[in-house]
């Protein structure tokens, strides 16, 4: 969950944090990351906070993640090592580099459900969908549409 405002949704850094402990490509390994400050304090919390977001595994579990947007991907996180060097979040954690961390992680499964805007293109979910063996669907406003995708991903990657 990101914070209050709704156009900052965090959730490619969401997605980053949720496959660290699992990957073997680390971009920011010896990087302390950080929510900026100089967006007026806007992207300075999260639910959990940035120090307590950690995603336990299990060994054996099956690995699930779920993303529901109507917007592209983006990234607020910042390298601490960057401070006073640069202001840009958005090279922080990119589509490239959490393509990347999934191409080192076998068995997890990624799905999203976007609207057609935030689909494609180089801050879109597809390409990262395409790289697990996941699926992308349209979110929409109909309880039986969402009902059905979400049943069709219950029972492909959890009864399969």
């Amino acid at each position: 969950k990101g914070n209050a405002m709704g156009q900052y949704e965090m959730l490619y850094d969401a997605l980053y944090l949720s496959l660290k402990n699992l990957s073997a490509y680390q971009p920011y390994e010896n990087d302390e990351l950080l929510w900026p400050t100089w967006v007026g304090n806007v992207i300075d919390i999260s639910y959990p906070p940035l120090d307590e977001f950690f995603v336990s595994w299990r060994p054996l579990s099956k690995k699930v993640i779920i993303i529901f947007t109507d917007e592209p991907g983006q990234s607020f996180l910042f390298p601490k090592s960057m401070i006073g060097k640069s202001y840009n979040t958005k090279d922080t954690i990119t589509q490239k580099k959490i393509i990347k961390m999934l191409s080192t992680i076998e068995g997890l499964q990624v799905y999203a459900f976007t609207d057609l805007g935030s689909k494609s293109g180089t801050s879109g979910w597809l390409p990262i969908i395409s790289q697990s063996p996941g699926k992308w669907s349209p979110l929409t406003d109909s309880v039986d549409d969402m009902t059905d995708h979400l049943s069709s991903v219950a029972f492909d990657s959890l009864c399969n």
